[in-house]
C-alpha cells in the first residue's frame, strides 16, 4: 500500500479550500438616525404659513418628544417642505442625495380633510416627498402621520400614490403631529 507524503496532503487540502469562495453579501446601506423634522406649509398665494415640528434629541425612551402642531386655512393650497435632523445637524440633503433609497408617506384619519401630492422625484422618476402640495378641504382636525421609509420597494403597487402598506423597507422616522383645517 502506497502512502502519500504529508506535504501532498497539505497541498491537496489547500487546493480544496482555496477553490471554495464565499459569496459576498449585498452591501447594506446604513440607515440614518433621524430624531427631528419640520414640515413648513406655505399657502401658494402667500397668505398663510404654518410650521409643524417633532424633536426627540435623546431618542426613544428618556424624555418625551417635543411636538408642535399647527393649522391651515380652509380651501387653500399649500406647498410642503420637509427638513430632517439628527443629533447634530440637518440631514435633508443626505436624504435628497439618496432619494432612490427613501420615500415619505403621509396619512391622516378620514376626519382630517387634507389631500397631499408628491412634488419631487428621485432619479428614476419615482416620488420622494420632501416637497409636496397640500389641499385643505372642510373644517377638521386630527393627527397627521409622517413616515420616512428607508429602502422601500418603490415599484410595488400603490407606493407611487403614497400607499405605505405595500412599500416594505425600514422606518427612519415616523411621527404623528396635530393638524387642523380652520
Amino acid at each position: 500500500m502506497k502512502h502519500f507524503p504529508w506535504y501532498t496532503s497539505i497541498l491537496l487540502g489547500l487546493l480544496i479550500f482555496t477553490q471554495c469562495k464565499k459569496e459576498e453579501a449585498r452591501p447594506e446601506i446604513p440607515q440614518e438616525t433621524i430624531n427631528g423634522l419640520t414640515l413648513k406649509l406655505l399657502a401658494s398665494d402667500g397668505s398663510d404659513s404654518t410650521f409643524l415640528s417633532y424633536s426627540d434629541p435623546d431618542g426613544e425612551g428618556g424624555l418625551d418628544p417635543v411636538i408642535i402642531g399647527g393649522s391651515i386655512k380652509l380651501g387653500k393650497i399649500y406647498v410642503g417642505i420637509l427638513s430632517f435632523y439628527d443629533d447634530t445637524s440637518e440631514v435633508t440633503d443626505l436624504i435628497r442625495d439618496t432619494a432612490e433609497d427613501h420615500q415619505l408617506f403621509f396619512s391622516a384619519p378620514s376626519e382630517l380633510s387634507v389631500i397631499f401630492n408628491y412634488e419631487d422625484q428621485d432619479g428614476n422618476g419615482r416620488p420622494v416627498g420632501i416637497l409636496s402640495s397640500w389641499t385643505s378641504g372642510k373644517k377638521s382636525s386630527g393627527l397627521l402621520r409622517i413616515s420616512l421609509i428607508h429602502q422601500p420597494d418603490k415599484a410595488a403597487q400603490g407606493v407611487a400614490q403614497g400607499n405605505l402598506n405595500t412599500a416594505g423597507g425600514k422606518i427612519d422616522i415616523e411621527v404623528d403631529i396635530p393638524l387642523s383645517v380652520n
